[in-house]
């Protein structure tokens, strides 16, 4: 089998293909009644025009694990997410490591700006989320998302 993420089988030469990306695939293929009007299967293998690609074969995704959080709030932050400092008063700890353990790098006020640049990592206890974030000062180390009995979350996304 090919290892390729798609295998084409049988593409004409001459004909245009245009492939358009993402989870799914989308051709489109210029020519004339490529598919038929009748058939739910691609044409059979021919030398002509009309029935260019015999299949396209999309290899599907290689599922990795998933991590998994027992204690933790459900996760709202992602890679990408802006987020703010959530806590009613309380500030948050910004870390070398996700750790609750890890050595501190600053402590992070309510209303304090990040951007997510990585994880999530379950930190030791299976409690807490953990997110590695930027500040606006260019600052970069791990916050939890939370929560607590006072603070459900602690860093939330921007809305």
């Amino acid at each position: 089998m090919n290892n390729d993420p798609l295998s084409f089988k049988n593409i004409i030469s001459g004909i245009i293909v245009t492939v358009i990306g993402g989870i799914f695939l989308f051709l489109i293929l210029e020519g004339s009644d490529l598919w038929g009007k009748d058939s739910e299967a691609p044409p059979e293998s021919t030398s002509t025009p009309e029935q260019v690609i015999n299949w396209v074969s999309p290899i599907p995704p290689t599922v990795t694990d998933v991590p998994v959080c027992k204690e933790a709030p459900e996760k709202r932050l992602s890679v990408g997410t802006h987020a703010v400092i959530c806590t009613k008063s309380d500030p948050v700890r910004m870390r070398t490591t996700p750790s609750h353990s890890a050595d501190l790098i600053d402590s992070l006020m309510p209303g304090v700006e990040l951007v997510v640049i990585g994880g999530p990592v379950c930190d030791e206890t299976n409690s807490w989320w953990y997110w590695e974030v930027r500040t606006e000062d260019g600052f970069t180390g791990w916050v939890s998302e939370g929560g607590d009995a006072v603070d459900a979350y602690y860093v939330c996304p921007v809305e």
